[in-house]
């Protein structure tokens, strides 16, 4: 057994500081305090700072968070926050840690008083950083489930010793937990979580399936592109746990989490328990290291991934035990590997070569951008994706091993696309036949909307694919016409497509924006910020919004060095996602001396009431502009109990928002009765349409979005000013493909009877069969659409004050653009003041429950 009922002492003086950016060689190993930016390493989640800690040897760094808040959900000092391989200086970092937390039963972590660099390693034997204090509850916890009961205070003591040896892969982390007077039943063990846009959850026996079993060896993560691998590993005869309570904690942060041995102790006791931490090119050199601990007798597993181009560098192999997934190899650049397997193992492998199908065109090595990095990290990120950096090696488009050849791989074609006006696009390969079947816990899956997803930056993109016969559609979104063709890839041949992508109509003082988007910073986002820009621009949106879950990150630094500063505008914002409904704050200023960059962090800054938080955000950021979410889908109006005419919660309501909207990810008939009774009941709601999209092709960006009138066409000279103006004249149009073309501006307010002409525009792929107009919500004129090119003319002469929407729709989905979906738009009302008395609601206000 690993735990120890023992007193612990956690005191002695520190040794001396040391440089921690110098090269170490093998054998050595350092660890001290960061003084300096030259000591911090990058990555999609980068966010050590100086007066943070850090532990190194030759082979794997890690920062662990000093005295002060953190950047994302767990802002407890005493946590490792950044973790990578040691890389060449020219290549970027990779560290994909948001959080890798010790903790002492569920959700409570040490609040740290102490930190202590209790061996320096200059010595050569091993590097130690303690950390002690007494407890605290995780507030995201607490936060979420608003009440501190589900954490109760047990007067812990906490000591957490991070212990790395020279050459190693593996940071040893033991915990020392004592009782006070109360008696204490937990088990301890660790939260990581990982950046989801990066990495895929890997575990022994399911692979990249999810885990199936309560008890397991180790746990972890492997980047998408052969970036890294980590990995919570038990120590000697041990076992990591999961639970129910445990499973309520990984449902809040997508995270993988292993406890250890349940402790019941007595009053006044003490106990320990020892893990570690692992930080890899790849799983085999992490569980090499980890049998290595446990003494086993093992054999080794080696051979060359081929194809009949040569050998194949960054390809995967699969290890497999018993015909459980065991463990996962890189090849290195000659296609060799090599993993430890125990003694007596049955042992088959599988070469991977498939790769993610996902391609942009920027520069070969680039380094991912995090908005919390060190400033020399940053421009570091920044330069890499002007000009590119050493490249990790990552097989793409040859296919996977079979039974009768597991480590012979295809060779891969490559299909170059193109088109003449330099401008961005979206592009996705289908095969015409079937798909090859795969074991999907040795295979990553393909991304939805094709076998290959691309999206170019300037006209142009590579691709690496498997041999066959394809059907290519590109396209620029919901205002050009797309292309088709019918393609054959060859294996070691190059083929160019031309492509013609013209528009299908102008737009004169409207721009496209798709105001509800996530990436990186999001602890649900499925792609990184950059991805993100270069998905958005290439699917004809011109107003990016870059609304994170609880976070304030700045895209804009992005957009000069991707060449993107003249087709985007991107707009800092924040999505607020308290469980009484998830509110996007937009335009917002950064303020990078607070965590997060100021966003307000719900789960540790409690209030009792839906008013209170339209207060809250206000006060935190003048100027802002409120949108409701998902009105009735983890909404405000479901939070409320909306029902029509009545809130049923009033505690969970407010009037004061802006915006909501009516159209999310191609949903949007019960948003669209939400917005018309309440705004028939006074409240002058801004309609919008957005695709919430958190991968690269959920929520179909370039489709579900938002007509901006404003008064310029070009995006470089759109500003937060103008946003302003536009929401504040609620001048928009939610579409979900076409633009209405009004006589009256959407939003505007006019006394007396008017005449409204109505103009479709669309390409010829989007096809509009009815025009409807909407009276005080309900339906009064529908009209077919027999030529696009006609106006329509509708009559606003209402006998009271009254408001108009106008809706298109059509029958015909929209293929192969966005297939399955059909088109629809909704205009902002028009309000028609009868008398010039003032508009007045033709229904009473909104009912609130007692």
């Amino acid at each position: 057994m690993n735990i120890l009922f023992v007193w612990i002492a956690c005191s002695s003086p520190p040794p001396a500081a040391l440089d921690l950016s110098e090269p170490l060689s093998t054998g050595e190993v350092r660890a001290g305090l960061i003084t300096s930016n030259e000591s911090l390493f990058g990555g999609i989640s980068a966010e050590g700072q100086p007066g943070d800690f850090k532990l190194y040897n030759d082979r794997v760094q890690f920062i662990l968070q000093g005295d002060r808040d953190g950047d994302f959900y767990v802002g407890t000092g005493g946590a490792i926050v950044d973790a990578d391989i040691v890389r060449p200086s020219a290549q970027p970092g990779r560290d994909m840690v948001d959080e890798w937390v010790p903790l002492a039963g569920l959700g409570r972590l040490v609040n740290p008083e102490k930190f202590q660099v209790k061996n320096n390693g200059a010595a050569g034997v091993q590097a130690r950083v303690r950390v002690s204090g007494g407890e605290t509850p995780m507030k995201l916890l607490t936060g979420a489930l608003g009440s501190e009961s589900v954490v109760p205070d047990l007067g812990l003591s906490l000591c957490t010793d991070f212990t790395l040896e020279p050459d190693t892969p593996l940071l040893e982390v033991t915990t020392h937990i004592s009782t006070g007077d109360q008696a204490a039943t937990l088990s301890p063990g660790d939260l990581l979580i990982a950046s989801l846009d990066a990495v895929d959850g890997w575990n022994p026996g399911t692979g990249l399936e999810p885990l199936t079993a309560n008890e397991y060896p180790w746990t972890g993560f492997v980047g998408h592109e052969n970036e890294i691998a980590l990995g919570i590993f038990a120590p000697p005869d041990e076992i990591l746990r999961s639970d129910a309570a445990a499973v309520v904690l990984q449902s809040l942060t997508r995270a993988s989490m292993g406890l250890g041995p349940l402790l019941e102790l007595p009053p006044n006791q003490s106990a320990s328990w020892t893990r570690f931490y692992g930080v890899g090119r790849d799983f085999c050199e992490l569980t090499d290291a980890w049998l290595s601990t446990h003494a086993i007798a093992t054999k080794t597993v080696e051979g060359v991934v081929e194809s009949s181009d040569g050998p194949v560098g960054g390809a995967r192999v699969n290890v497999l035990v018993d015909e459980a997934p065991f463990t996962l190899c890189f090849t290195q650049a000659d296609g060799s590997f090599s993993a430890q397997v125990p003694e007596d193992a049955e042992v088959r492998l599988l070469a991977d070569g498939r790769g993610t199908g996902i391609f942009t065109d920027l520069p070969d090595g680039h380094g991912p951008y995090s908005p919390y990095a060190a400033d020399n990290i940053v421009q570091h990120s920044l330069d890499t994706l002007a000009v590119g950096a050493p490249a990790i090696p990552a097989a793409q488009g040859r296919g996977a091993g079979t039974p009768e050849a597991p480590l012979v791989l295809g060779e891969p074609g490559t299909l170059h696309l193109q088109v003449n006006d330099n401008l961005p696009f979206t592009a996705f390969l289908s095969r015409t036949s079937a798909e090859p079947t795969v074991d999907p816990r040795l295979v990553v899956s393909r991304p939805s909307g094709g076998t290959v997803s691309a999206w170019a930056l300037d006209g142009s993109v590579s691709l690496q694919v498997e041999p066959g016969e394809y059907t290519l559609v590109a396209h620029r979104g919901i205002r050009y016409e797309y292309w088709s063709s019918t393609v054959e890839v060859v294996a070691g041949e190059e083929h160019t497509e031309l492509l013609e992508l013209p528009a299908a109509y102008e737009l004169e003082n409207w721009l496209i924006g798709d105001p509800h988007t996530h990436a990186s910073p999001s602890n649900d986002g499925g792609i990184p910020m950059e991805d993100r820009l270069a998905v958005t621009a290439g699917s004809g949106v011109q107003v990016h919004f870059g609304t994170d879950h609880d976070h304030v990150a700045n895209y804009q630094p992005l957009l000069q060095p991707m060449g993107l500063q003249d087709v985007l505008f991107s707009v800092v914002a924040d999505e607020a996602s308290p469980l009484v409904g998830h509110i996007n704050a937009y335009p917002l200023e950064l303020n990078t001396e607070l965590p997060n960059h100021g966003a307000w962090r719900w789960w540790s800054e409690l209030v009792s009431t839906t008013e209170e938080i339209t207060a809250l955000l206000r006060e935190k950021h003048p100027g802002v502009v409120l949108q409701m979410n998902h009105p009735l889908d983890s909404g405000v109006a479901s939070a409320a109990g909306w029902t029509p005419g009545k809130i049923n919660r009033p505690e969970r309501w407010s009037d004061h928002f802006d915006a909501v909207e009516v159209l999310n990810a191609s949903a949007h008939e019960e948003y669209t009765e939400f917005f018309l009774d309440v705004v028939a009941r006074g409240i002058p709601l801004i309609p919008v349409g957005v695709s919430d999209s958190h991968t690269y092709t959920g929520g179909q960006p370039g489709l579900n979005v938002t007509f901006l009138g404003t008064d310029t066409s070009a995006p470089a000279q759109f500003s937060n000013d103008k946003l302003r103006e536009t929401m504040k004249a609620r001048r928009t149009i939610a579409s979900m493909g076409p633009f209405l073309e009004l006589s009256l501006d959407p939003g505007s307010e006019w006394v007396g009877a008017q005449a409204l002409s109505v103009t479709v525009k669309a390409p010829t792929w989007i096809q509009i069969d009815q025009v409807h107009l909407l009276e005080n919500g309900e339906p009064i004129d529908s009209r077919e659409l027999s030529d696009p090119t006609t106006p329509l003319l509708f009559d606003l002469s209402p006998s009271e004050d009254a408001f108009y929407v106008v809706v298109a729709e059509g029958d015909q989905d929209m293929s192969p653009v966005y297939s399955g979906k059909r088109p629809w738009a909704f205009t902002s009302p028009i309000y028609i003041d009868v008398d010039g008395d003032g508009w007045t609601p033709p229904l009473p206000a909104l009912e609130l429950a007692r």
